[in-house]
């Protein structure tokens, strides 16, 4: 109940100026350390999100995190992740989204909103066959930008091997954020099973926003995830 009220104070605008960002980082993390529900990890993250402003980059990884930890829950909720991913060029993890709250009955699929993505199978094809080209020039760039944004695409069509060796290389040839893709290295390490890779490349996160993202990955790992 403590926890909760800290949040709901967190998440009130005309409160919000008392208490500062990494208060609410600790009180989120703090929650769904203790009480690892699903309702507690969609207040934490929502208000974590709510209080950070955060970019869409960024705001993609935290659903990722709901959706891993179950605490997505309603359709704004989806609605929300399928748009940010989206909007980041990710047409197969919006369409792998929404495949599975059609198949949950989490939505209305006969919604426009929805339907749609769930037929965006031609464009999907398109995007994979462009990747193993984008693949080989990454490979032999000057610097890791190409590699990282290859590495996202993989990763967003659960092809985890191609998406961890790219990360890899990106953080290796440099020019990049490596928050950001350490963050991605932890998120396919994950999804490929290995859970003690992915605690090593959160761990890496140790500035700005990202490492308050990275600590709630890693809780959520501790529990089992």
């Amino acid at each position: 109940a403590l926890y909760q009220r800290a949040l709901s104070i967190a998440d009130d605008p005309s409160a919000r100026s008392m208490i500062q960002p990494a208060q609410v980082d600790d009180i989120a993390i703090g929650l769904v350390s203790a009480y690892p529900t699903p309702d507690n990890w969609r207040s934490a993250l929502t208000v974590f999100r709510d209080v950070h402003k955060l970019d869409p980059g960024a705001n993609l990884d935290v659903m990722r995190l709901a959706r891993a930890a179950h605490a997505m829950k309603g359709e704004s909720d989806y609605n929300e992740y399928q748009q940010s991913a989206l909007n980041k060029g990710l047409p197969g993890e919006a369409k792998s989204l929404i495949d599975e709250a059609a198949a949950t009955h989490a939505i209305d699929i006969s919604k426009p909103v929805f339907r749609d993505v769930r037929t965006s199978d031609a464009q999907i094809a398109k995007d994979k066959a462009s990747l193993p080209a984008s693949q080989k020039q990454a490979m032999a760039a000057a610097n890791g930008k190409l590699a990282a944004t290859t590495a996202d695409a993989y990763l967003s069509y659960g092809e985890y091997p191609q998406a961890i060796a790219l990360y890899r290389a990106a953080l290796q040839k440099g020019g990049i954020d490596p928050g950001e893709v350490n963050t991605h290295l932890g998120i396919a390490l994950v999804r490929s099973g290995d859970k003690a890779g992915a605690k090593q490349a959160f761990e890496q996160v140790t500035t700005g926003v990202r490492a308050a993202i990275a600590k709630l990955w890693i809780v959520w790992l501790g529990q089992g995830g």
